[in-house]
């Protein structure tokens, strides 16, 4: 799918003046589901459609003389879009991995989001939730047939197997599921997992090897993903064979921070149930163990952009982006849900794979409702999810969820990403943006001894290059 822009000047427009990208569906009374972005210009007025969630990425520059929407962010760089950094954005981004709110790497283009629903508390018991979570998906499957034969993708996870399990029992199998390989050093448990439900149900497995040289992928998926994510080159592969063999496929997209999320912990909520806001923010850059640290920052980045990304920056900026979420059901699940989610998961199955329709049955309406309505106190032992698919298919039960940590070597792969990063650092437009005299060192190590370890900012580093590259054209 080209990119598509449109720019509104008083009253003239030029440009695409129509737009429709993802997939609408109608159920009646004027109710459209589904993942979808557009507009359509009248000669005199511009009308933006988005999906109840925005979760199809759509970007816009304004300037005083000028309106500038586009589904590609890279298309309003090159429209002429200011690119000076916004350091609040990049202080989140460079610590979680994600933008929140409409922030984007730039002051001047903004992501067009809108507010999430935010309904009121159900109050069900355990077996109420599970048993409706259970009906209520059924139902969002039936409302998203695949025209013909299709692949799916299958992970070791809850999300994608309760898709799997569903569409047998609605007598519309895939034709194959598809499983891609992790980088290494993660281990490719869901292979093994995969491979072993397509056993039970007897069902084609097909396993995708990523290509020679990381590095290719994570810049393919840079440009594919506006700049927004460092997540997601391992999809490359899973988007390119997806689209040789598929027009149609499912994405688990938003069930396990609906239903079961790792994020979910009682700290968290009694710091939101105390109103301490700040707090959750400064949990949200710490806490998690997942996240950029410190230390870790002032290694990358040079002294100079260190100053400009500070911590107090970042905390400010999530409070601010936290607090819209407080008064929800479950405020984590909810503030996670409207930014990771939207800004970086969505990136997948709506950016890198847009060119084929992605069908979503979690956020159905009525299935994300429901769950966006259970309390926290009913879903803290993170655990409701793994409960609904064990009681609705008892008979898979022995077939194990995926180990998260374990880790694998490849020396060569390692080799061969370092090399590629001390070429970043050292004479790619990022230079200026990072500590080189802290990041050459180690790189040069691991090209000696191929140990993975120090590669932990590979990803952040290459998004830089390539973000910085981006400003150093527009500028040129």
């Amino acid at each position: 799918m080209r990119s598509q822009w449109i720019r509104i000047r008083g009253p003239i427009a030029e440009g695409d003046l129509t737009c429709r990208a993802g997939h609408v569906i109608d159920r009646g009374g004027g109710v459209r589901d589904g993942i979808y972005a557009g507009w359509q210009w009248d000669g005199r007025e511009l009308a933006i459609e988005q999906d109840r969630y925005g979760l199809f990425p759509l970007f816009e520059w304004r300037s005083p003389e000028s309106r500038t929407i586009s589904t590609d962010l890279l298309a309003l760089v090159g429209q002429g879009a200011p690119l000076d950094p916004d350091f609040d954005a990049l202080a989140v981004f460079l610590r979680v991995g994600f933008f929140v709110g409409d922030d984007t790497p730039f002051r001047a283009i903004r992501a067009l989001v809108r507010a999430v629903p935010q309904p009121a508390a159900l109050p069900l018991s355990r077996d109420e939730a599970i048993d409706a979570f259970l009906e209520l998906f059924a139902r969002a499957l039936a409302r998203r047939p695949a025209s013909g034969a299709f692949h799916l993708p299958l992970s070791g996870g809850r999300d994608s197997r309760h898709i799997l399990f569903a569409l047998c029992d609605a007598g519309h199998p895939p034709d194959a599921c598809v499983t891609v390989r992790h980088f290494p050093p993660r281990a490719n448990d869901d292979e093994l997992i995969a491979r072993e439900l397509c056993a039970a149900l007897g069902i084609t497995h097909r396993v995708l090897d990523q290509p020679d040289g990381r590095a290719p992928l994570e810049r393919r998926k840079n440009v594919a993903t506006h700049l927004c994510t460092d997540e997601h080159a391992q999809f490359v592969a899973l988007a390119d064979h997806l689209r040789a063999h598929t027009r149609e496929t499912y994405d688990g997209i938003a069930g396990d921070v609906l239903s079961q999320s790792a994020y979910l912990r009682r700290e968290v909520q009694e710091k939101f149930d105390g109103g301490d806001i700040r707090g959750v923010a400064e949990f949200v850059l710490d806490g998690y163990g997942t996240m950029m640290s410190e230390r870790a920052l002032a290694r990358l980045l040079a002294p100079a952009v260190v100053k400009e990304v500070t911590r107090e920056r970042a905390v400010a900026r999530l409070t601010t982006e936290l607090a819209r979420y407080a008064d929800a059901p479950n405020p984590i699940a909810a503030f996670f849900f409207a930014n990771r989610t939207r800004r970086e998961i969505a990136l997948a199955p709506y950016a890198l794979m847009r060119d084929i329709t992605v069908f979503a049955p979690y956020l159905d309406h009525d299935l994300f409702d429901l769950l966006a309505a259970l309390p926290a106190r009913l879903l803290m032992d993170r655990a409701l999810h793994t409960e609904a698919i064990a009681r609705a298919w008892p008979q898979h039960t022995r077939i194990p969820y995926e180990r998260k940590g374990l880790l694998v070597e490849d020396r060569w792969a390692a080799r061969a990403l370092a090399a590629e990063l001390l070429r970043a650092s050292v004479r790619g437009p990022a230079r200026a943006w990072l500590r080189t005299s802290a990041i050459a060192p180690a790189l040069g190590a691991t090209l000696l001894d191929g140990h993975a370890g120090r590669l932990w900012g590979a990803s952040l580093l290459l998004w830089l290059d390539q973000t910085a590259a981006a400003a150093a054209v527009a500028s040129a």
